[in-house]
Parts: C-alpha cells; sequence; structure tokens
C-alpha cells in the first residue's frame, strides 16, 4: 500500500514548537517520519491537551486539539466526535488517510477503530503505559482485523500477556538520535541523576533514600532530580529527614534541552520506579555516556549493553551504584537508535 496520508491521534501533544516535554518520544518520531518521507502528509490529532480547540501549525504540521481536558464519559463523547470531524475535514483537504496510528490503549485507539471501520484505513495502536497492567473495555480492541498493536518492550509485552492478552502483534522500541560529543569531554559533577514525574509509579522517595545510603560511603556525593509532580513536598521532607537536601538539587521540570544536557555531566541515571513501559530518558542518558542503575524493568529488562545495569532491591541499588561510581566512565552507546524505529514503522504502515 502507498502511504500518502498518515494520522496520528495522541491524548496530548505539544502547545507550540518551544513545547519540548510533551511526549518527547512521539515528537522525534514525528520529526523522524517528516525528515524521512518530506512528501507524506502527517494530520495530528490531540483529544486532551492542549485545552483548546484551536488548530495550529508544528514545525509545518498541522495539529487538531478536541479540547478534551479531563471530561469523563459522558462528556468526553463531545471531543471524540470534534476528533471525528476534523479527520474527515483533513482527509477532504488533503487526500484520503491511510493509516491512523493511536497512542496508548484508550479512547484514541478507540477513534482509531472507528474511523477504520467508517473508512477502510488501517489501524495501528502503541502501547505507551500502564494500560497494559490492567483489563478494560478497550483491551478488545487488541487482535481484531486491521488492528496492529505494537508494544514498545518487550519487558512491557510480557506484562500484557501476564494480564490476559491478547498479545502484541510485535515490539518497536522508541528510538534517540546520537549524541554528538563536545570538543572537550563532558565534566561528569553529578554522581546520581533522576529526571521523570515525581509521581508513585517513578517511587521518587526510594531515590531519595538510596541517595542517602550512598552518600554515607562517599561524603562528597552530588545528586539532582530533575522533576516535578504531586510528591515534591514529600521528596524535600525525606531530603530533609535524612539530612541530604545539600548533597540532592531539586530544580523542578526543565526544558528537554536543558534535562538532556544533565544527562551529560551524569555519572549514572538512577532510575526507581516500578513500573515502566519503556523510558526514554534511559536510552538518552547511555546515548550521552551515562551509565543506567534501575530495577528491571522498560527496556532496561532486556538490553544487553553492560552500560544498563539492573537489580531488584533497594539495597542492591545502593551498592551497585557505590561499585559502579569507583569505576571509569562508561562509553555512550546507541542500543535503540531512532532510525530503526522509524524503518520499522514505515515498514509497518506500507504493507
Amino acid at each position: 500500500m502507498s502511504l500518502n496520508h498518515l494520522a496520528i491521534l495522541t491524548p496530548g501533544f505539544a502547545d507550540g514548537e518551544n513545547d519540548t516535554t510533551c511526549i518527547p518520544a512521539l515528537q522525534d518520531f514525528i520529526l523522524g517520519l517528516r525528515r524521512r518521507r518530506p512528501e507524506l502528509r502527517i494530520s495530528i490529532f490531540a483529544q486532551r491537551y492542549p485545552g483548546h480547540r484551536h488548530p495550529y501549525l508544528w514545525h509545518d504540521m498541522w495539529v487538531h486539539p478536541a479540547g478534551g481536558g479531563t471530561a469523563r464519559l459522558p462528556a468526553s463523547l463531545a471531543g471524540g466526535l470534534r476528533t471525528l470531524a476534523a479527520m474527515h475535514r483533513a482527509a477532504g483537504r488533503h487526500g484520503r488517510i491511510d493509516v491512523v496510528h493511536a497512542f496508548w490503549l484508550g479512547e484514541c485507539a478507540a477513534l482509531a477503530r472507528l474511523y477504520g471501520r467508517l473508512t477502510g484505513a488501517r489501524q495501528v495502536v502503541t502501547l505507551m503505559g500502564q494500560e497494559v497492567r490492567h483489563r478494560d473495555r478497550y483491551r478488545r480492541l487488541l487482535g481484531r482485523p486491521g488492528m496492529v498493536s505494537v508494544a514498545v518492550s518487550p519487558w512491557q509485552r510480557a506484562r500484557l500477556c501476564e494480564t490476559g492478552g491478547p498479545d502484541a502483534d510485535l515490539v518497536i522500541p522508541w528510538g534517540v538520535t546520537p549524541w554528538v560529543a563536545p570538543a572537550t569531554a563532558a565534566v561528569r559533577d553529578v554522581d546520581l541523576l533522576s529526571v521523570g514525574s515525581l509521581t508513585a509509579v517513578k517511587d521518587p522517595l526510594a531515590f531519595v533514600r538510596v541517595v542517602a545510603g550512598v552518600a554515607r560511603h562517599r561524603p562528597g556525593l552530588k545528586a539532582r532530580m530533575i522533576g516535578d509532580g504531586p510528591l515534591l513536598a514529600e521528596v524535600r521532607a525525606a531530603a530533609a529527614a535524612a539530612g541530604i537536601s545539600d548533597r540532592l538539587d531539586l530544580p523542578g521540570a526543565l526544558p528537554r534541552p536543558l534535562a538532556l544536557d544533565a544527562m551529560t555531566r551524569a555519572r549514572i541515571l538512577l532510575h526507581t520506579a516500578d513500573f515502566e513501559s519503556f523510558c526514554m530518558a534511559m536510552v538518552e542518558a547511555r546515548a550521552r555516556g551515562a551509565t543506567v542503575l534501575s530495577r528491571p524493568v522498560g527496556i532496561a529488562a532486556d538490553l544487553s549493553d553492560p552500560g544498563f545495569v539492573t537489580v531488584t532491591d533497594e539495597a542492591e541499588l545502593i551498592t551497585t551504584a557505590c561499585r559502579i561510581l569507583e569505576e571509569p566512565p562508561s562509553a555512550p552507546s546507541l542500543p535503540c537508535p531512532l532510525e530503526r524505529t522509524l524503518d520499522d514503522h514505515l515498514r509497518l504502515y506500507d504493507v
């Protein structure tokens, strides 16, 4: 099939070209598709975020927000209808939509299925997060004729099967671009770095405890936690109680370029989440020469790269971090290149 018009359905998307923190993996992917296939028409439909309903250009591609916000059923049905209407108008203006690709197994996948049934467009859904941990009404979309399901890591795919499936059709990890090292060697002046939302699933309090444990063995330890979220106040309190407030920098959420720059200065990206479908921060940090130390979740659970180290409990995180900090810094590596991600998707779209 010749691919001329691709529709992307996502709960949220960047509200302008300066918004670098809204699903950066998806932003990189779409920009990569545009670079590889400049003639391909890409239309983006955002169901929940931004909260307005005004179409706008993002890198010369139209984004159509439905403005759904936090509305729940039945109020959210209006947003779905707006998206379907916007897809119909986009097809009228720019040609038939050949493939509709939904991200997250949720309302976007249901809209992709409905649009595909109405128009004959092929449907793809990428499982992005915790939707594989539980069964809900959207799980029945998997395995339907014309709907191809994609997991972003073997570990995520296994969790899907553990909760009753159906199995994903294939695995396509997210990809990152190679890091161009500066002419002068990067100064690795941050021992332990965390990048991510401060939510329960990310377990930022475990990061604080590990920093405190490592600090007992390394008095000059420097740690940094980039991110914001509902647990920020608890993180600050835990750091103060552990006596490490002067060793743990909490700058809050940072624009993506600054977060990536922080990775070039880190010895270890310490990731304490108890669940990850993929974790873009891990592969971004490895591309910049940081060692990734985490629980066996997401893409870290399946890579043979020696720069990925997985352990199961906090005591092991502490002892392993101490060991890594005694060793020479690891060299950058690119276990998940963006070009391979693009190749795999273009083969899928062109079937």
